[in-house]
């Protein structure tokens, strides 16, 4: 193959178009295989039934977006400072998907109830390999989809993203039903087979990353590599960037108003009064389709006014869902309308890749991205005491109490999302 040069990757090139091919089977790939062994639901509920302990379920829950945020902040530096991105973006991951894949064996291998708890513990370490390694992945995942797509292409990517996770819920919804009804393998091998399937998938994603050509970096753009104390130079980013501190700060604002998120649906059978299938049916279908809708409509906005708009456009549609949620509540609005609460927000979330994500990396040249990337998705691991906050307000006080919170750091994202610069 000839050198590569930045030339070598117009838009026009066969380079190019393959890169671009590979990152969106990339994405459908993922959150197909991902949608089986889901975080939320699958996860806590397979610990729950191997050890019944409440304390292992809470970790279970934790565990994935830890394990993927956390390490970020430790190993950005490194990534920075590498003149290859390729390598981190490919070997975490492949560890992850391979240990994910012998946990997946292991319980076919001692599926007995005497094995229980030891499954349960290896089982755990294997999720935090496997999302460790997706984190650290992440930070060269992202600087290389900066350089190797245009800013058109890579909003198309990120909504595509969007798209292809309401489909994988939709096939993973009847294959999980399947798999773990009377007609598949008995427990635990049954989830033993959802796990071994999304980590074979998982895997054929990290192939089609190995075949992505990675772009060089500008000759006017060279990395931006610190030395010395890394954590020292994060803290200089914070105190000298004013525009990323209110970034940082609309982002957080955001993440604490979806602690009202996970009770949405039992906000809609208790104030509906639908029967749990008929909530959880009408969730899943109403949050897929509003998925794939706001993420067209997100992608049009950021092509035609920015990033900026995007963050504009999601957290007003936060803080209307949690506003409708509390008029619901509060005998305002018909309680038979409920579900529109959650129909918004989950309007709101399909714009978070297409919104911050593209912000940053809009926002600073490729030397830099690696460094304000990590940082945010390290901070944003705040967000995950958020649903805790949630459950423990829901618990001594009721849902008018609940959404009026999250209003509150809703409307606090707004103002912070007018604030911001547009990129």
């Amino acid at each position: 193959m000839a050198a590569q040069t930045p030339e070598t990757y117009g838009t026009g090139t066969s380079v190019y178009r393959r890169n671009m091919a590979l990152f969106f089977a990339d994405y459908a790939t993922y959150d197909i295989g991902i949608s089986l062994m889901d975080f939320t639901t699958i996860l806590p509920a397979f610990v729950d039934l191997m050890s019944g302990s409440e304390i292992l379920v809470g970790i279970s829950g934790l565990i994935f977006p830890l394990g993927w945020t956390l390490p970020q902040l430790f190993t950005a530096g490194p990534v920075a400072r590498a003149a290859r991105k390729k390598p981190w973006m490919l070997w975490p991951l492949v560890i992850g998907r391979l240990a994910l894949i012998s946990v997946a064996l292991l319980i076919f291998i001692a599926p007995g109830r005497q094995w229980h708890d030891l499954l349960v513990g290896i089982f755990l370490i294997g999720v935090a390999t496997f999302s460790t390694g997706n984190g650290i992945s992440s930070l060269a995942w992202f600087d290389i989809v900066g350089r190797a797509l245009t800013q058109k292409h890579r909003g198309k990517l990120f909504s595509f993203g969007q798209v292809t996770w309401a489909v994988g819920m939709l096939i993973a919804a009847p294959v999980s039903n399947y798999i773990l009804g009377p007609a598949g393998p008995d427990f635990p091998r049954n989830y033993g087979v959802l796990f071994l399937i999304a980590g074979v998938l998982t895997l054929l994603e990290a192939g089609l990353l190995g075949a992505v050509h990675e772009p060089p970096p500008k000759r006017d753009d060279p990395p931006d590599r610190p030395t010395g104390n890394y954590l020292a130079y994060i803290g200089r980013l914070l105190r000298e960037d004013t525009a990323y501190r209110r970034f940082l700060g609309t982002r957080l604002a955001t993440d604490m108003s979806y602690m009202s998120l996970p009770f949405l649906i039992g906000f809609t059978m208790e104030y509906a009064g639908f029967e749990d299938e008929t909530a959880i049916g009408l969730s899943l279908l109403a949050g897929a389709v509003t998925r794939v809708l706001a993420a067209i409509g997100m992608d049009r906005i950021y092509d035609k006014a920015g990033a900026k708009a995007v963050i504009i456009v999601m957290t007003l549609a936060t803080a209307a869902g949690q506003a409708w949620g509390l008029g619901v509540s509060l005998g305002i609005l018909p309680v038979n309308l409920s579900l529109v609460a959650y129909v918004l927000m989950i309007g709101s979330v399909a714009g978070f890749m297409i919104g911050y994500l593209n912000w940053l990396m809009d926002a600073y040249t490729a030397g830099r991205r690696t460094a304000y990337i990590g940082l945010t998705n390290t901070l944003s691991a705040i967000s995950a005491v958020a649903p805790m906050l949630g459950g423990a307000l829901l618990s001594v006080t009721d849902y008018p109490a609940l959404f009026g919170v999250s209003l509150a750091f809703a409307l606090a994202g707004v103002v912070g999302a007018f604030g911001l610069r547009n990129p």
